[in-house]
């Protein structure tokens, strides 16, 4: 008869034999798809919002008349947006979908909703493919895609019908980094052409993406390791290059055009900037009091604010760097974070707003990196610690998740809970107004 030892020594091999295998692996993949499309499929049932949400999809004429010739042509030839003070500004594939929507469900809202939710599976999916291809470990690439799949600052960008262009955009642009890398391993004119292709739907859909050439030269040295020259990485991205900056003018005229640039000191700007990034950082690690809209001040943050901010960004930083030859990934993914935020951080000011949650969903895979792609990891040697306290946060963040989904239901929640967030918020009390406006008695 076998001993307690051996039998508990040949319960772990069946457990570990068992986990190894594809069917089992896939099942695990299945129900974290399956349990995020169970927490967020109340949205099935929630309206459109009054901000942007009728400008963009419920009230614009090219697209509530559903999917027709007239509107693909006008969507690839005019602006996105309804209406002479918001014109120039191009995103036809994000605007492409909403047709389908109308032609799909009307003005059904749920329908709109499910086509956000069936996107953000798909780029859960995503994420874990490219983090299997990075590390080879499927225990830690399924848990940070069930974290990117889970996170409450991404409920934003899933209950948000106007936000299919942040989850078009994220799609697009991991597609093109996945065959980017198979491009580096058997270069093709075709696998270059799928690049470029990828690349420039994602700037079609949201030209806050325009950074990712210089991604991809970041992801040459790590994960990738290519062995080819500098000069020859960069000449490679010059297509790339070459269309960032087609989308970055475009933007930047757009803005400049409407207002929508705003002048503040540029003192005023980079401490707002700086205090944005550690904000996000904050917000990814313990999220709490999130909302749709957080208002800009021009007034001067003070100092103890902005140095609190940058000490923990030097810190990373400083570690990131010290351990780039043991822990590469460290410094890879800080960087995915910090540039892939550049565009929207606040260096060139548009719009009232500071920051939103919504900006960090493709930003968000860099901090991913950070934890788990190493070529030798973190967490190997201290299992029995970090397994138990990741799987910890993670129920944080579902918790999170749910409370957050709640306030997405209509406008009226949307705002009365972006109030509790910041009590002076002009815009929440505009929009909350509307909400009442007819009720109102003169």
């Amino acid at each position: 008869m076998m001993s307690t030892l051996q039998k508990d020594s040949f319960n772990r091999g069946v457990l570990i034999a068992l986990f190894e295998t594809k069917g089992f692996r896939l099942f695990l993949l299945g129900c974290l798809l399956g349990f995020t499309a169970l927490l967020y499929v109340r949205v099935r049932s929630y309206e459109f919002v009054n901000f942007d949400d009728p400008t963009f999809v419920s009230e614009n004429p090219r697209v509530v008349h559903g999917l027709t010739l007239n509107g693909i042509r006008n969507s690839f030839s005019t602006h996105f947006f309804n209406g002479p003070a918001s014109a120039d500004y191009w995103a036809p594939v994000a605007e492409f979908t909403h047709m389908i929507d109308f032609a799909l469900y009307g003005a059904w809202a749920g329908g709109h909703h499910l086509t956000n939710l069936v996107l953000h599976e798909i780029n859960i999916l995503l994420v874990f493919i490219f983090f299997h291809r990075v590390t080879r470990q499927f225990s830690w690439s399924l848990l940070v895609a069930a974290v990117f799949a889970l996170h409450p600052l991404n409920v934003e960008s899933v209950a948000w019908v106007i936000d299919r262009n942040g989850l078009l955009a994220c799609f697009s642009s991991l597609l093109c980094i996945l065959v980017y890398e198979a491009y580096t391993r058997t270069p093709s004119l075709g696998k270059y052409l799928l690049v470029t292709v990828f690349f420039q739907l994602g700037v079609m859909a949201k030209t806050t993406i325009v950074p990712l050439p210089f991604l991809l030269l970041v992801l040459d040295v790590w994960p990738l390791r290519r062995s080819i020259s500098w000069w020859k990485r960069c000449l490679e991205k010059g297509p790339l290059v070459a269309l960032s900056l087609i989308g970055c003018a475009q933007t930047f005229f757009y803005l400049r055009n409407h207002n929508g640039v705003e002048s503040a000191p540029s003192s005023l700007t980079l401490s707002h900037s700086v205090v944005s990034y550690a904000d996000y950082l904050g917000n990814f690690l313990f999220p709490h009091n999130l909302a749709v809209f957080y208002p800009f001040s021009n007034e001067a943050i003070a100092l103890s604010r902005v140095l609190m901010a940058i000490f923990p960004l030097t810190v990373v930083t400083c570690v990131a760097i010290g351990l780039f030859r043991k822990y590469p990934g460290l410094l890879i993914g800080w960087l995915w974070f910090l540039g892939m935020l550049v565009p929207v951080i606040g260096l060139i000011h548009g719009g009232a707003h500071m920051r939103a949650d919504r900006y960090l969903y493709f930003p968000m895979i860099g901090l991913l990196l950070m934890i788990c792609a190493h070529d030798q990891p973190l967490t190997r040697n201290a299992a029995w610690i970090t397994w138990p306290f990741f799987l910890c946060w993670l129920l944080f963040l579902v918790w999170k998740t749910d409370r957050q989904l709640v306030s997405w239901q209509n406008s009226k929640t949307l705002m009365e809970q972006a109030l509790r967030v910041t009590p002076a918020n002009p815009f929440a009390l505009n929009n909350l107004g509307i909400v009442f406006f007819p009720r109102a008695s003169f």
